[in-house]
């Protein structure tokens, strides 16, 4: 499939969730919770559905570790112009946490990156099976 098909996707995606927790916030002042409490759960959802899901499909779905470090400052950009503008995505932003942008970048495109040519070196080197992973790990880590 054409890689800017498969980034489009992602994006879409990652929107998806972004703007899918909306509801959920709504959801969650309906039932009295705490604002800061239902940022922080809108979060880990962001965490789990944009970070990790998007994380552990991005090695198998892009044939170039550079698009995940596109893909994470595209998403870097999308969350910082809300600060930026000072119009919040206020069900999971707040004014003193920019932690969401540094996420976006350092802790998602950045290590996924960075992961991506570790896995190419080790893969060129050995079978790209889990087991040559392991055994890679334990000559060179151990």
């Amino acid at each position: 499939m054409n890689e800017t098909i498969l980034i489009s996707a992602i994006v879409v995606y990652g929107l998806f969730i972004i703007f899918g927790t909306k509801w959920v916030f709504e959801l969650m002042m309906a039932r009295n919770m705490k604002e800061n409490v239902a940022i922080y759960y809108n979060r880990k959802i962001l965490h789990m559905f944009c970070g990790g899901l998007i994380g552990m499909m991005a090695p198998s779905i892009l044939s170039e570790p550079i698009y995940a470090l596109y893909i994470g400052i595209l998403f870097t950009i999308i969350t910082y112009i809300p600060y930026y503008t000072g119009h919040l995505l206020y069900w999971v932003q707040t004014k003193d946490n920019k932690n969401d942008v540094n996420f976006c970048f350092m802790g998602w495109s950045f290590c996924l990156y960075t992961l991506g040519i570790t896995w190419r070196s080790v893969s060129s080197n050995y079978s790209t099976t889990l087991h040559g992973i392991w055994r890679w790990c334990y000559w060179n880590c151990s």
